[in-house]
This record gives structure tokens, sequence and C-alpha cells, in this order.
């Protein structure tokens, strides 16, 4: 046992001070808190219930089907022509207009230059267009100028005055001033009259389907585009005429009764030397 005394009895009563000490339990013992009163607990608030989000995403669903329903609906009208793009919608001339362009039927345009003068019964002293033989004698060899006056002086009155071509809409590109006419010959009963032009390629483009429009069968001869057409003379007799078009030059030539095997071969080799 400990030799400290006892612990003197607590008062129950006011001390000498009038102080009345609180019952025993009532009020925790430094001693056995450690020191550190007891605190009081605290309870967390109790959270708020969440709101049901269900209708939200069903709305969300709902308009985007709508979107795309709208969408497939417009694609189709376009598809059908219920929306017309491409033509304006107004005459006010606006810079975002895009008028369609408007295709007419008609025949095929061709380049027509004034039509020169109407052509001596002697060769032309007019300069010829560069490109071209300078004369008459540089179209053909000696051989074969010989086989053609055996059918008929070369550059006669009537040879150099006949049309080079029956068609009207053809017939002015072949008098563009620096051409080269050459006949053998009377084209009226027995010879032919050639014409050589330089046209450029886009007349000779649609020279090609203009002839081609007559009747006149085309086809690729001599590196450039070939067009012959036969028909008959006022007389019974055959005649014919025989296009070739290289490089924007024209070579024309009408004949009657007289179609000398390789004639187009042999103004091509003269026209057109190696390299050209």
């Amino acid at each position: 046992m400990s030799d400290l005394p006892p612990y003197p009895p607590r008062p129950q009563g006011p001390d000498s001070a009038g102080i009345t000490p609180e019952p025993i339990g009532e009020t925790p013992d430094p001693l056995v808190t450690g020191g550190i009163p007891a605190l009081p607990l605290t309870v967390p608030p109790t959270p708020a219930p969440r709101r049901a989000r269900g209708p939200r995403w069903v709305l969300g669903i709902i308009a985007s089907i709508l979107v795309l329903i709208a969408m497939i609906a417009g694609v189709i009208a376009i598809d059908n022509g219920a929306l017309n793009l491409s033509a304006p919608s107004s005459t006010s001339g606006s810079a975002n207009e895009r008028p369609r362009p408007e295709v007419v039927p008609g025949p095929v345009p061709v380049v027509t230059p004034a039509p020169s003068d109407v052509p001596s019964a002697t060769p032309s002293t007019s300069p010829v267009a560069e490109g071209l033989p300078a004369d008459c004698d540089a179209l053909y060899s000696d051989a074969f100028k010989a086989a053609l006056a055996a059918d008929g002086a070369p550059n006669t009155a009537a040879g150099l005055a006949y049309r080079p071509t029956t068609d009207s809409l053809l017939e002015p590109l072949l008098a563009t001033p620096g051409s080269l006419r050459c006949s053998w010959g009377d084209p009226t009963s027995r010879g032919l009259l050639t014409t050589i032009a330089s046209i450029g390629k886009t007349s000779a483009a649609n020279v090609v389907t203009r002839l081609e429009s007559l009747g006149a069968k085309c086809y690729a001869e001599f590196s450039g585009t070939r067009c012959v057409r036969s028909m008959t003379g006022t007389g019974g007799g055959p005649r014919g005429e025989s296009h070739l078009l290289r490089n924007g030059i024209w070579i024309s030539t009408y004949w009657t009764a007289l179609s000398p095997d390789g004639y187009t071969a042999e103004l091509a080799k003269h026209v057109f030397p190696a390299g050209r």
C-alpha cells in the first residue's frame, strides 16, 4: 500500500468561499479525458437527391433524328431537280449567279473572212502566204507536170475562173488573200482546179465538220485529214472534190472527168516538205 495519505473527503455543501462543487460524474474529469475536454460529434449534412436526367437525353436523340430526316429530304429534292441551284433566281445580275450556257442548235460555224476580188484569168500576182509554195510550178515534179499537160494546158482563163468548191459557205475561205490557184485543162468539161490557202487550225477543223455534214468521207491521210466527195456533172460525167487539211493549210481540188492517180500525194509532198 502507498504511504500517501488518502484524499480528504469531497465536501458536499458550499466551501468557505460559498461555491458548491458539482456532483461527481456530471462533469468530465480531466484526469480521465487526458486533460482535453470532449468535443461534440459533428453530423455531415444529408446531400440533396439528384434529379432524374432521363428526359434530356431522350429529347436530344429525337432532335438528332429530325435533323437527319431533314438532310435526307434535302438531298432527295436536289437530286430530283426540285431545287435548281444552277439557274439564277432573278435577273439582278448578282456576282454569285452563274447562268447556264444556252445551247442553240444550228449549223457548224465556219470562219469566213471577207471575200477577196474575183480571181483574174491569169495567176494572181499578189504574194503567196508564208509557208505556201511560191507558184504553181513548185507544186509538181517535172514528170508529173508533163503527165498533166497531156490532158490540158495549165492555168487557162476558164480554169482559174472556176469555183473551187460547190459549197457557198466554204468558198470564201478559199479566196483568202495569199492563196494559190492552179488549174489544168477546163474544169467545166475536163480538167481540175487546185486552191491552197492558209486558214489556221481552228477554221480547218470547222471545214472538216462542214464537209462531213455535206456527205464527204473524211479519214486520216498524209499526216492530216483527207475528205473526198463524188458527184455527177451537168452533162452526166463524173466530178468531185478532194480536200486535205493539215497544220492549218487547206489543199482543195475540184475536178471534172480528170482525176489523176497520186495527184493529192504529189501536192502533199511539195506543200509539206520533210519536217513540216
